[in-house]
Order: structure tokens, then C-alpha cells, then sequence
């Protein structure tokens, strides 16, 4: 039986609240039992934010409550958007390595499994990097890169991929959805390696494919990717983040 301590965690900006409560009915709503959550927050709002995040309590479908552990990125105000994720990644996989966590399952505030079993499942395969599936806001296109092709992988693929019970190995992905152990989970963020030129978690994936730890796609989680135009579409039948 899978047990692992597992650290659901997330940079949070003050952009994305729109989909906050999204996030937390799926974390109250899944399957998987031994997790905790922790948000980083950056930029002008930070200290804001980590005073909403404290008041913040989560009941889990197997009753318990869970608190969200708040971190700050101090002096952000005036880093890049990349600069202000990737150091926030790296606060939080810092936080998961000294508290003794076996894994991280890092999923943004805007993108939400179908699946309750997300990370049951993805624990399952025994992996150091693996994640799940997600397209750019409003499109079709994965953002997850083919390890064949160097593109983004094909429908086709993904279909048949899904249809055999399959994972695909793949160059790298998004960090929208994704469970890091191992190597993986010990490797830090380090901006100075690839600066403005990558997004954090694209730099990342170089960082992991020069340390030689492959990463894995499993195509059967699939997420949405919500945008604030889903989030008008809802809005009644959601709850301010206050």
C-alpha cells in the first residue's frame, strides 16, 4: 500500500485567485490520504496573501482538517515573473526536503486533476518525475514536450498512449501537475542556469536531463488548465476567496 508523505505545493502570486477555491475542493475531494499543503506567495501581495492562506481550512473527505503552510518570497516585488517562480519552487522544495517529505506534488492553483486518485496513481509508477497532462489555456496543445519528436506531443499519441494504459517518456513538461521524488525532489531550482531563456519548469527539466533523471508523462490524468474566462462562466456557483 502506497503511504508515501506527500507535500501538495503550489507559488501563488495573487493572479491566480480566481480559481483558488477550485484547487481546494479538489485537494478536500481526493483520494490520496498522507499530504500536506504549502503555498509560497510572492510579489507586492505576499504578506497579504499568507494572511488569507492561514485562515484557510480544508476538511478532506475523510474528515480531517488541513491548515496550508504559507511561505514568503521575501523582497519580490521587483523580480521577474520567472525569477519569482522558480525561487518560489525552490522555497517550497527546500521546505519538503528539511520536513522530511517524500514527495512533492507540485500543482498551480489553476490547474485541477479529474481524477481523485491523481496522486495514488501517480506514486504508483515508483518514478522520480512524472506527471500528468495539461494543454495551454484555450487550446489543444499539450505542454509536455515529446522525447521523439522535441515537440509537443500529438493527440494521436496521447490517445493511444491512454487507450493502452501507457506512460510516454517525455523531454519535459509543465509543472502544472507533476510529482517529484528521489533525485528529482534533491534537485534544486536554480535560475542562474538558465535565466530568462526557459520558464522554471522547462529549465528545470534540462537541469534533470543533465542529471540524467528521466521524466514520464501519464496521460490518463488529465487536468483542466482554468482561466479566468472559465472562472465568469462559474461564478455563481463559487465561493470568494476572502
Amino acid at each position: 500500500m502506497i503511504n508515501k508523505k506527500v507535500l501538495i505545493g503550489a507559488p501563488i502570486g495573487g493572479h491566480k485567485q480566481y480559481s483558488i477555491n477550485t484547487w481546494f475542493q479538489w485537494i478536500a475531494n481526493q483520494d490520496y490520504k498522507n499530504f500536506e499543503i504549502c503555498l509560497c506567495a510572492n510579489g507586492k501581495l505576499n504578506k497579504e496573501l499568507i494572511e488569507k492562506i492561514k485562515k484557510v481550512e480544508i476538511k478532506t473527505k475523510y474528515g480531517k482538517i488541513k491548515k496550508i503552510k504559507g511561505l514568503i518570497l521575501p523582497n519580490s516585488s521587483d523580480l521577474s515573473i520567472i525569477q519569482k517562480i522558480t525561487y518560489s519552487r525552490e522555497t517550497i522544495r527546500r521546505y519538503a526536503v528539511k520536513e522530511g517529505y517524500d514527495a512533492i506534488f507540485w500543482l498551480d492553483t489553476d490547474t485541477i486533476p479529474a481524477n481523485k486518485n491523481a496522486i495514488k496513481r501517480l506514486l504508483s509508477w515508483k518514478l522520480e518525475s512524472i506527471a500528468g497532462l495539461y494543454f495551454y489555456k484555450e487550446s489543444k496543445v499539450p505542454v509536455s514536450i515529446d522525447s521523439d519528436t522535441q515537440t509537443n506531443f500529438n493527440l494521436e499519441k496521447i490517445e493511444k498512449a491512454v487507450d493502452a494504459g501507457i506512460i510516454l517518456p517525455t523531454w519535459g513538461t509543465g509543472y502544472g501537475c507533476l510529482l517529484h521524488s528521489g533525485r528529482a525532489m534533491n534537485t534544486p531550482f536554480d535560475y542562474e542556469l538558465f535565466g530568462e531563456e526557459r520558464t522554471d519548469d522547462f529549465g528545470h527539466c534540462h537541469v534533470l536531463e543533465q542529471a540524467g533523471i528521466f521524466r514520464w508523462l501519464d496521460p490518463f490524468i488529465l487536468c483542466k488548465h482554468l482561466s479566468e474566462k472559465d472562472h465568469f462562466k462559474k461564478i455563481n456557483s463559487m465561493i470568494e476567496f476572502k
